[in-house]
């Protein structure tokens, strides 16, 4: 019995840590993501659509999200995930904007105006 309530007691606490650890990063995206959807993805924007299908895929390639595209990655350059500040994080999506591809031939702006994801997909 005693080594029951011992297991059920840490198991308790790896749970606790678990949605601690992983409630804290969670937060981090919805400021980011109403941001941006404020800025380009209103309704009749060329890229609406393509946002909307795209989701954390605006900035993230793949399931996994500790992986980004190009646009991700210049945006967090400029910013850490776990930023709140609406301006700070309109700031670095606007610097962002005008940063040329690495490809060379437009800006991420450039891409974002014709209705293309700015990180490619």
């Amino acid at each position: 019995m005693k080594k029951f309530v011992s297991l059920a007691a840490l198991a308790g606490v790896g749970l606790a840590i678990f949605v601690g650890v992983s409630g804290s990063t969670a937060k981090a995206i919805p400021p980011f993501k109403k941001e941006w959807d404020g800025m380009y993805a209103k309704d009749g924007t060329p890229i609406a659509k393509a946002a909307t299908e795209a989701k954390c895929n605006v900035c993230h390639k793949g399931t996994n999200k500790k992986m980004r595209n190009d646009y991700g990655m210049a945006i967090s350059s400029l910013i850490k995930k776990t930023e709140k500040d609406p301006e700070k994080i309109r700031a670095a999506i606007l610097k962002v904007e005008k940063m040329t591809t690495p490809d060379g031939k437009t800006t991420f702006g450039e891409l974002i105006k014709e209705g293309k994801l700015p990180g490619g997909g």
